[in-house]
């Protein structure tokens, strides 16, 4: 499963050095063609990996607008109605276009940021059952708000979170599941920890995110799923799934961004390591 943890740090605690903290465990089919974490050619300001297959993503945020989003899908027994399996539009847009550099009117304040937001959200909500599950976080990192939006059948609607600590995999958010609440609870230690509170120890801290999401990595195993083949045809088609990449990013309070994404090959091999720092 997909897994991501996130901490929205209050904004009058200034002794933590981060105002956002968030891990994110990726799971998904190896063969499925991805591009790693990276600036986009037609939109640099934007930092996200790459679905090549539908040109979506899962993750990403913007430097110029300061726009965050990310998802996780969500199994069909949550949705009231499912659509088409293998007709609907992809998930990966509601991420990507939260994310283009022209999503606001220059020079917004922080409330006319967030009813642009509100807008889209709605414009979403509109036409959510034409989309197989999701559970949906967008967020800006300049006015620190975020909201979640899911079309699972007792959820489907707009809900503003609190800061703090928060937790969504595959099922409904904000649920959680026995096999993620212990690094869940060591997630939120870390963040807790007394050593971390002055700036002096940022790099430390990094580290042991980066060590506890390596702790929850799911190793390859084989799973069958329905796919088109060449024709058209849907068939049933054995394919390698597991963690295949996990992505760590840190705001500091003076709005520095470092972003890292580790990446693995079906052997669960290190395939490749980025780190960016940008400047928000």
């Amino acid at each position: 499963m997909c897994l991501t943890f996130f901490y929205i740090n209050p904004s009058e605690n200034k002794d933590f050095p981060f105002k956002y903290i968030q891990a994110f465990n990726r799971d998904e089919a190896y063969e499925r063609p991805t591009k790693p974490l990276d600036s986009w050619e037609e939109d640099p300001n934007i930092i996200a990996g790459r679905d090549n297959k539908e040109k979506g993503t899962w993750l990403g945020l913007n430097t110029k607008t300061g726009n965050i989003a990310f998802l996780t899908n969500l199994p069909t027994q949550f949705m009231e109605a499912p659509p088409a399996l293998l007709e609907s539009p992809t998930r990966g847009h509601l991420v990507s276009l939260f994310l283009k550099s022209d999503f606001f009117k220059e020079d917004q304040n922080a409330e006319l940021m967030k009813e642009a937001i509100d807008i889209y959200l709605k414009e979403i909500l509109a036409k959510i059952k034409d989309y197989k599950g999701f559970n949906l976080i967008l967020g800006n990192l300049k006015i620190q708000e975020f909201w979640h939006l899911s079309n699972e059948k007792v959820r489907t609607k707009i809900s503003h979170l609190k800061e703090g600590f928060h937790m969504m995999t595959n099922i409904p958010f904000p649920q959680t599941v026995e096999i993620v609440q212990k690094p869940y609870e060591a997630f939120q230690e870390l963040i807790h920890r007394k050593e971390f509170e002055n700036g002096e120890k940022k790099s430390v801290l990094i580290e042991e995110v980066k060590k506890l999401m390596r702790s929850c990595n799911k190793p390859p195993f084989p799973v069958t799923a329905p796919l088109k083949d060449e024709n058209g045809q849907i068939k049933e088609t054995t394919i390698m799934w597991g963690t295949k990449t996990a992505s760590l990013i840190f705001l500091d309070q003076e709005n520095k961004l470092k972003i890292i994404e580790v990446t693995y090959d079906e052997k669960h091999n290190i395939k490749h390591l980025i780190e960016k720092e940008n400047q928000l």
